[in-house]
């Protein structure tokens, strides 16, 4: 007896579709239904089946993507930083740099009442600094002198 025409193995189009919706790859479903595995992906073309494997694998890590990249986009707008929106989201920094580069943002720079220097802000950088010097205060903080001299300069605090 010779196959159905529209069949694969004895399985109907819609039962080769479940089974690569559960994750079978085409290599696996030869296999199991006896045939090689160009038959199943000629036969995955031509009904015009969402394939597993290889290229679902790039669809889904393209959606996936673009939805981060929306999300990305959308806490920016609302002020984040790239360290907050990558806390946020659970990915490193960098990927959220990769990701502001790709849709063309710019970047966003905190002004000086919301910078802080390892937690201290404005207010209590220039209260402690009338107290210490730059290099005191960069030892109790377990910081450099050099970042202590950068942090005035960018929110403009000059020396006593």
């Amino acid at each position: 007896m010779s196959p159905r025409k529209g069949f694969l193995g004895g399985r109907s189009p819609a039962q080769v579709q479940s089974l690569l919706d559960e994750g079978v790859t085409q290599r696996a479903l030869a296999q199991r239904l006896g045939v090689t595995h160009q038959a199943v992906n000629r036969f995955v073309r031509r009904h015009r089946l969402a394939g597993s494997g290889r290229q679902a694998f790039r669809d889904r890590q393209a959606r996936e993507l673009a939805e981060r990249r929306q999300q990305v986009q959308r806490l920016v707008q609302a002020g984040l930083t790239s360290a907050e929106v990558a806390n946020r989201l659970g990915v490193s920094p960098a990927t959220i740099g990769l990701d502001r580069q790709a849709l063309r943002l710019g970047r966003v720079l905190k002004g000086p009442e919301q910078r802080s220097l390892r937690g201290l802000g404005l207010d209590q950088v220039r209260d402690r600094l009338t107290v210490v010097s730059r290099a005191q205060l960069a030892r109790e903080l377990g910081v450099s002198s050099s970042a202590v001299y950068r942090y005035c300069g960018k929110v403009g605090l000059s020396p006593p």
